[in-house]
C-alpha cells in the first residue's frame, strides 16, 4: 500500500485458522469477530495474499458495519488489488460514514489519476491535504499533482511545506532538485539534491544524480567526487563506473576512463536505461528514478 496508508505491509505475524461452531449472535461476538478478520487480513496482506485480504477485510465490515477502519483496509486493499471500481465504492462508503476521511480522499485521487481525471484528481489532493494540513506526505502528493498539471509555483510551495513538516525526509528534496532543474535553476536543485544526500547518506543514486549534474555543469572535480562516493556505497555497481569512465574521458584521462569501462563490463538493457534516465534527469528532463533491481 502506499506510504500514507496506516494498514501497510508490516509484521509477520500467524493467524492460524478458526472455526464457529455458529456465527456470533450478540453485539460483543460480531464487534470481536470484526476485530480477528481486520486482524487476519492485516496478516494475509503481509503475505501479499490480495485476495484473502480482500475477503478477511470485507467479513470485518460485514461484522461491524459501522467501523470507518474497516471499510478503510477494504478500500485500500482493492485498489492495491487494481480493482479501481470496487475501491472507488468503498472510499465513498467510508466518505458516506465518515466526511473528512483525509484518506479516502487520498485513494480517490490515485483513483482519478489512474483513470486520466486531472481536475477530479487535484480537488480530491486538495480535499486530502486540507483536512490532513500536518501530514507530510499529503503535501508531497498534491505537490506532485500541481506538476503533473504544469502548475509549477504551486508545487514548489507544497513540497516546502511537506518539508517543513518532514525536514529530514530525502525524497521530498530529491523532487525539488529535479523540478528546479527542469523549471527553474542549476544552483537552487543542487542546494536540494545536497541536502537530499545529507538526509540519506546511503543512497548511491543520490549520489550519482548529484554528480551526473555536476557533470552537466563541466564541474568535473565535484562531478568525480560524488561518482566516487556512490561507488563506495556501492562498490560493484555498473552503471556508476560507466558514467565515471565517461567524465574522465571528457576530461582526457584515457586511462582512468579505460579502467572505469573495465569495471563496469557489458552494460545490459537495464543498466542503458538507468544511465539514459540518471543522465537526462541530470539536464532537466525529468525522466524519473529507475526501479530498483
Amino acid at each position: 500500500m502506499s506510504k500514507h496508508s496506516p494498514h501497510r505491509k508490516g509484521g509477520r505475524k500467524r493467524f492460524p485458522p478458526r472455526s464457529h461452531a455458529r456465527e456470533p449472535q450478540t453485539e460483543e461476538e460480531r464487534l470481536l469477530e470484526a476485530a480477528y478478520r481486520s486482524a487476519l487480513g492485516d496478516e494475509r496482506l503481509a503475505h501479499d495474499d490480495l485476495m484473502g485480504a480482500i475477503d478477511a477485510y470485507r467479513q470485518a465490515a460485514q461484522y461491524d458495519g459501522n467501523s470507518v477502519d474497516y471499510r478503510l483496509r477494504l478500500a485500500e486493499a482493492y485498489l492495491f488489488a487494481e480493482q479501481p471500481l470496487e475501491a472507488y465504492q468503498q472510499f465513498q462508503q467510508v466518505l458516506r460514514q465518515a466526511p473528512n476521511c483525509s484518506e479516502a480522499f487520498l485513494g480517490l485521487a490515485e483513483i482519478y489519476r489512474q483513470a486520466g481525471r486531472p481536475e477530479s484528481e487535484l480537488a480530491a489532493y486538495r480535499r486530502a491535504s486540507a483536512l490532513a494540513a500536518d501530514r507530510a506526505y499529503f503535501h508531497y502528493l498534491l505537490a506532485e499533482a500541481f506538476w503533473r498539471r504544469g502548475l509549477i509555483r504551486d508545487a514548489e510551495a507544497e513540497f516546502q511545506v511537506a518539508l517543513t513538516l518532514e525536514p529530514d525526509e530525502s525524497l521530498y528534496y530529491f523532487r525539488l532538485a529535479e523540478l528546479y532543474l527542469r523549471e527553474q535553476g542549476v544552483e537552487e536543485a543542487l542546494m536540494a539534491l545536497k541536502r537530499a544526500v545529507e538526509c540519506a547518506p546511503w543512497d548511491d543514486y543520490y549520489h550519482a544524480y548529484l554528480g551526473a549534474v555536476y557533470a552537466q555543469q563541466r564541474r568535473w572535480r565535484e562531478a568525480i567526487l560524488f561518482f566516487q562516493k556512490a561507488l563506495q556505497i556501492r562498490p560493484h555497481q555498473r552503471c556508476h563506473y560507466a558514467m565515471l569512465g565517461e567524465v574522465y574521458q571528457s576530461l582526457g584521462l584515457v586511462e582512468q576512463a579505460e579502467n572505469c569501462r573495465r569495471q563496469a563490463g557489458t552494460l545490459d538493457a537495464y543498466d542503458r536505461d538507468y544511465i539514459r534516465r540518471l543522465w537526462e534527469g541530470a539536464r532537466g528532463h525529468h525522466p524519473g528514478r529507475p526501479p530498483l533491481q
